[in-house]
């Protein structure tokens, strides 16, 4: 079975069930899924330094939540059309010669949006 390390980065996410998530997908694909939460203060770094310690490390790609989803878009090649209009990204995947980025919050929450009923003002 192939393995995968990702991660995620942010503050305050200690119960985060992306970890879980992450892993049973990765079971689902034949993929052995390592995912690790990555806060900043609790390495003792910033986000630059977990975000280059990440890439050092070897993980493939990372998830970027609060407070680092726009800090993050520096750092990356952008063709996302998306992430250009909002200046944020939540989805990571380390590649040559820059790590790419995508915003999967802009797709979900249209999904959201279109499947919500209508609301009557009543």
């Amino acid at each position: 079975m192939a393995h995968i390390r990702l991660g995620l980065i942010g503050d305050n996410i200690a119960t985060s069930r992306a970890p879980e998530l992450h892993r049973v997908c990765g079971k689902l694909s034949g993929l052995a899924v390592t995912y690790d939460l990555l806060v900043p203060r609790d390495l003792n770094l910033d986000f630059d330094g977990a975000f280059d310690r990440a890439q050092k490390e070897g993980y493939r790609g990372l998830n970027i939540t609060y407070p680092y989803k726009e800090t993050v878009v520096g750092r990356l090649a952008v063709d996302d059309a998306s992430i250009k209009a909002i200046s944020a990204c939540n989805t990571v995947v380390f590649e040559r010669p820059r790590p790419r980025g995508a915003n999967t919050d802009v797709d979900a929450a249209a999904l959201r949006n279109a499947l919500q009923p209508p609301k009557h003002n009543r």
